[in-house]
């Protein structure tokens, strides 16, 4: 059984919502009134609506899309760039009179021309986690950056300079080191780790990285599916655009994690100590499954 919230509004009646990114403690605040909405905090008006929430009398967690322009920050600069645990707070009234309807967590999102529809799992979803979120598994528990990993992402920050924009929708960009990170690494030298016998571990350097640049205010983070280097050149493959690109424009590039073993030691400056995977998990034997 499940009693229908409906999304019909009295005239005054608005809503606020309170995106939160929780690994840069950072907000993102959207109403759906024709003007800004200050409760608190100053609401940004714009074209966003929602589904119905169910309010259920069992135990199972509800699915909440909410749909928004894909030009706004929010969007621009964390969903496009799928690295940080994401909420999302629902309140609805008017004036100084709000309540909180819904929190929920942003699992998934989709894009359809020029909006941008998100994915949620009411709260029930998060009290159905498993607590601690461990796995017995070979890859790394950790998200790369966060307090248990220990690793300052920022010394490893290569500011690259663009040089050609090209690809289908300019989702290829050329670039070449403009400043080197922290240790003094520059893309050439990240290209040319070695790990064990000549296995050419800087192919997977940036791989599950991101891309960061501030353009306009807006700050936009891409995530790199793949990149190669030849002769100066880095090449940087990513799914969307960064918006108002053009050449010669400084463009922050953070490696990504694996989370192998091998990322710990080679990459991030043998940083076992803080690795939670099980690299050493027998693998399933083709004879034990087939008995």
């Amino acid at each position: 059984m499940a009693i229908d919230e409906s999304m019909d509004q009295a005239p005054k009646i608005v809503e606020l919502y309170d995106f939160y990114d929780a690994l840069s403690d950072k907000h993102y605040r959207y109403t759906s009134d024709i003007s800004d909405v200050t409760y608190t905090n100053l609401y940004t008006a714009c074209r966003i609506k929602r589904s119905s929430i169910l309010q259920r009398i069992d135990m199972e967690p509800d699915t909440i899309n909410i749909t928004l322009p894909a030009t706004l920050a929010f969007v621009s600069s964390i969903i496009t760039c799928p690295i940080n645990p994401l909420t999302v707070t629902i309140s609805r009234g008017s004036g100084a009179n709000f309540i909180v309807i819904c929190t929920a967590a942003i699992i998934d999102f989709s894009f359809n021309r020029n909006e941008c529809t998100l994915k949620c799992k009411s709260g029930l979803y998060e009290l159905q986690k498993k607590i601690p979120n461990i796995f017995y598994q070979s890859l790394c528990n950790n998200r790369l950056g966060d307090s248990v990993c220990g690793i300052t992402l920022n010394n490893y920050k290569i500011i690259g300079e663009v040089t050609s924009i090209s690809g289908e929708n300019n989702t290829v960009i050329a670039m070449t080191t403009n400043t080197n990170d922290s240790f003094g690494q520059s893309f050439a030298d990240v290209y040319a780790l070695i790990v064990g016998l000549a296995y050419p571990y800087g192919l997977k350097y940036f791989k599950s990285g991101y891309l960061q640049i501030t353009i306009g205010g807006s700050v936009q983070k891409r995530e790199i599916l793949d990149w190669s280097f030849a002769g100066v050149t880095a090449t940087f493959y990513i799914q969307y655009p960064l918006i108002g690109l053009t050449v010669s424009n400084l463009v922050d590039v953070y490696p990504g994690c694996l989370r192998d073993a091998a990322s710990c030691v080679y990459k991030f400056d043998d940083n076992r100590d803080h690795f939670s995977g099980m690299p050493v998990i027998p693998q399933a034997s083709e004879l034990g499954m087939r008995v």
